[in-house]
């Protein structure tokens, strides 16, 4: 009966604490966004078990292995000799997660607000690339577009709607007759926010470099690192495992 008791007093305490965080409309889209890349997700990681089958040929002797086995030889042999072929599909989903975030992020964000979804959602992928990925001699780094660039994902994607919807809130748009198309007045109102958006953000990344000689992704490696030798004891251990739940509670792999 106590323990009974004891769990309907957390359930009465923690069920609108939980109701009013899974409606906040921020980790409400964190939570919609990542779900709407979970198909690049699942099929990005099928094509990745296609391309590293589960045999290793130094500890099977094709002369006395059955059948099955001799099939996996085989896949194998195939798969090392096609690996950059079969793995072309990861890498242009699951190994794109970080980018297709930060669209689908904004993306359901701005829906929150009754904002132009698709409008916001390019803008955040514009800005997470010029972030996350410059150009060098004409080739883009590719280091945070995966699941490394999750997290600033989740921030540029926020971010930038929050932005965009500050110039909309303040009335900042141009008012066209209603003979103008509906597409000319959503071009011409998506240059402001855009602008604003590389002002703001990009500047932020820009002062960073400055500062710290990296962009906004490395430098939050730079400071997370050294964090994670706080494990040696238990309380750092306990402050990092409540931190990655925490990640999963926003859609990130903790």
């Amino acid at each position: 009966m106590n323990s009974n008791t004891l769990l309907e007093k957390l359930d009465r305490f923690l069920s609108p604490i939980g109701a009013k965080v899974g409606n906040q409309i921020h980790l409400k889209s964190i939570s919609n966004g990542m779900m709407m890349t979970l198909p690049l997700i699942v099929v990005g990681s099928l094509f990745l078990i296609i391309a590293n089958p589960p045999v290793n040929p130094d500890l099977v002797n094709p002369e006395t292995a059955n059948i099955f086995m001799k099939f996996m030889l085989s896949w194998k042999e195939f798969a090392v000799n096609n690996y950059q072929t079969l793995t072309t599909p990861y890498n242009m989903t699951m190994g794109m997660i970080g980018m297709m975030s930060a669209f689908a992020i904004a993306y359901c964000l701005a829906s929150e607000y009754k904002m132009k979804a698709a409008i916001s959602g390019l803008i955040s992928t514009a800005m997470f690339l010029m972030i996350c990925a410059p150009s060098v001699d004409g080739a883009i780094a590719t280091n945070f577009l995966g699941a490394d660039g999750l997290f600033i994902a989740i921030i540029i994607g926020l971010l930038s709607v929050e932005i965009t919807r500050f110039i909309e809130s303040r009335g900042w748009q141009f008012k066209f007759p209603d003979t103008v198309p509906p597409a000319v007045t959503a071009f011409v109102n998506s240059l402001l926010p855009l602008f604003l958006n590389i002002i703001v953000l990009y500047g932020i990344n820009i002062l960073i470099m400055i500062s710290m000689g990296v962009g906004i992704p490395e430098a939050i490696t730079k400071i997370l690192t050294p964090a994670l030798s706080i494990v040696d004891n238990i309380w750092g251990y306990l402050a990092v495992i409540t931190f990655g739940n925490i990640l999963w509670l926003l859609g990130v792999n903790g």
